[in-house]
Parts: structure tokens; C-alpha cells; sequence
């Protein structure tokens, strides 16, 4: 139910919504909180309901990972695709960029020296990157047992996780 302002008898606006999630197709599959048809709604009722204050969105609403190709609707992340302790074997680094640049993807010991250097070239943007470290050192020795940095780095965005090797 909606009620418009009408000046100085009513100077205010009347929302009223009541709805099952039924209707939406529920609250999205695992993995996306609200799915298109919950989203539009959502975006409508706010753009019926507060138009008039001069706050309309400036354009479509925009999901986080809608990726469309160049990037524009992609934000920066990095995250670990494979198992943390790593125990042997490789570990997976997954990112993607905001905008196209050159990324250094490098790998630090707990006292903050380099160990390697995995990746330093530019990379796509919009797009998931997997970039793998095998466990070893810039002179192709395995490293020994402990806890590791991995760092991605770029002009404009900087993040760090660590990382727990064992029986490497």
C-alpha cells in the first residue's frame, strides 16, 4: 500500500509491505543473498518511496561479482583456493582486480624477508585469477615448516593473509 504526500495535510509519504519470500523464489541459492527478482523489488519500492527527496540512484543497481567483461562492477579480492595448513603440494592463490594493472604476488617468512616471488606482471580486471605457489623459495628449495605471508600487491590495492605450511 502506498500513500503519496498531499502538502499540508499529509506531508509525509505511507509504505506499507507485506509479503512471503515465496513469491521471490525464497532468499536466492546458496551463495547469493537475494536473487534478481528480490533485488528489483527492493530497488522499485526505494526508488517509489524516496524519489521525490532528491536521492534516486544514479543508475542500476549493481551485485558484487556481476562481472560484465571490463571490470566495472567487479571489486578486488584475494582468497586461498586450497587448503590452509598447506601440507604438501601447492597452494592456490585466487584474486581479481577492480581495473586492469600489474599485480606482485610475493610470499613473506614471519620475520618479513621475501621468499618468493610468484607472480609480478599485469593482470586482467573482471576476471578470477588463480596463481600457484609450489612451497619453495626463489632458489627452488622447498621451505621449511612454518607460517608464511602472502602478499598482493598493486598500485591502487594492497592485501596480505597468511598461510601455515607443514610437512612440506
Amino acid at each position: 500500500m502506498y500513500a503519496p504526500n498531499s502538502g499540508l495535510t499529509r506531508p509525509f509519504k505511507t509504505l506499507l509491505n507485506g509479503w512471503t519470500m515465496g513469491l521471490f523464489g525464497g532468499m536466492g541459492t546458496q551463495g547469493d543473498l537475494l536473487n534478481v527478482g528480490t533485488r528489483k523489488y527492493f530497488y522499485d519500492a526505494l526508488t517509489s518511496a524516496f524519489g521525490d527527496l532528491a536521492c534516486t540512484p544514479s543508475g542500476l543497481p549493481v551485485g558484487v561479482g556481476d562481472g560484465n567483461g571490463d571490470g566495472r562492477a567487479f571489486v578486488n579480492f584475494m582468497n586461498l583456493k586450497s587448503s590452509n595448513p598447506m601440507r604438501s603440494g601447492e597452494a592456490r592463490i585466487a584474486f581479481g582486480l577492480q581495473k586492469t594493472e600489474r599485480v606482485q604476488l610475493r610470499v613473506f617468512d614471519v620475520t618479513g624477508r621475501l621468499v618468493k616471488t610468484v607472480a609480478d606482471r599485469s593482470f586482467q580486471a573482471g576476471v578470477q585469477h588463480v596463481v600457484i605457489w609450489d612451497g619453495t623459495n626463489d632458489t627452488g628449495q622447498k621451505v621449511k615448516n612454518g607460517v608464511y605471508f602472502y602478499q598482493l600487491k598493486s598500485a591502487t590495492w594492497t592485501s596480505q593473509k597468511k598461510l601455515a605450511v607443514l610437512a612440506n
